[in-house]
């Protein structure tokens, strides 16, 4: 990989922080994620580049609050290529949200770019771009006294496009990244668009040597969405025996103001991942949900033997 000399390197990890500060002081109204994107950070994250795998190709779906009417379900599917002596990843994202008789969909493509900034730190730099579509479910809304006749004109579909841009930087055990989704929708600030939101987050993992031992990690983030801050905390234990070094994993997090869940994974072969999430938000939501589902499928294409990128 491309090496810089310390002054450089520092300068532009130092660029690269303060330009996407500035992308978090914006206007936001929602935003989508879901509770296991610690195991699919480009979920989130343009920049995020694993240097593991040649690529892979995520499927998840989550139903939140269930029993609440009009309680959000996402789906969503990511994919990733990494072209290893090129420093380079391609992705693809696409998700549909559905909340109450609101629905927003969008499509991306990505591309991230790594460079060594020694041998044990990458520093990630990613950018998307997307179509995205806001509509509503006219059959889904009613209306006993119409004092507006404009409404179903209101209600029309919309489409724009946006733009997401992320940095990260990564190491075998620690990532710390900062990404602004849909950078558009800041400069526009009307409500037929997707909104913009923002995330700063760190994650860590210790890896024993031990095939029998059990592996610790944790992980915080942050979002910011209109005046609305948030924040997340997780642990997690991840179990390995000498054939696979991630056989299964459990984990808990806790989500302000009032949510907390865990978290089971299990790797059904070397390339095939699957994890369930539950969640349960302690507020008043509580007594008319049961709580969040949410279930995910990750299928990892193997590098070969020739490793450019891997620590």
């Amino acid at each position: 990989m491309l090496q810089l000399s310390d002054k450089v390197r520092k300068r532009h990890i130092l660029l690269c922080f303060i330009a996407f500060g500035v992308f978090m002081q914006t206007y936001a109204q929602s935003n989508v994620r879901l509770n296991n994107f610690w195991d699919n950070l480009y979920s989130i994250n343009p920049a995020y580049i694993t240097n593991k795998y040649l690529g892979s190709i995520g499927i998840a779906a989550r139903k939140q609050w269930m029993g609440f009417p009009g309680a959000p379900s996402t789906y969503l599917v990511t994919g990733t290529l990494v072209l290893d002596k090129l420093n380079t990843q391609f992705g693809v994202k696409a998700y549909e949200d559905m909340i109450g008789y609101t629905h927003t969909s969008s499509a991306s493509l990505s591309y991230a770019y790594a460079v060594n900034l020694n041998d044990d730190w990458r520093l990630h730099l990613g950018v998307a771009a997307s179509f995205q579509s806001l509509w509503y479910d006219m059959d889904m809304i009613r209306v006993d006294y119409l004092t507006d006749p404009t409404i179903p004109e209101k209600l029309v579909r919309t489409n724009h496009y946006n733009a997401d841009l992320g940095a990260e930087l990564a190491s075998r055990s620690l990532r710390i990244g900062i990404s602004g989704q849909n950078i558009f929708s800041m400069f526009r600030n009307n409500n037929q668009d997707i909104a913009n939101s923002n995330f700063i987050y760190a994650t860590y993992r210790n890896f024993s040597e031990e095939e029998s031992q059990i592996d610790l990690g944790g992980g915080i983030y942050g979002v910011k969405n209109m005046r609305v801050y948030q924040m997340g905390l997780s642990g997690t234990a991840y179990f390995k025996n000498a054939a696979m070094d991630d056989l299964f994993q459990v984990g808990v997090f806790y989500r302000t103001p009032n949510e907390m869940g865990a978290i089971a994974g299990f790797n059904i072969s070397k390339s095939l991942y699957v994890s369930y999430s539950y969640d349960f938000n302690v507020s008043g939501i509580s007594r008319s949900s049961t709580g969040s589902h949410e279930l995910m499928l990750i299928l990892h294409l193997n590098k070969r033997d020739e490793c450019h990128t891997c620590y």
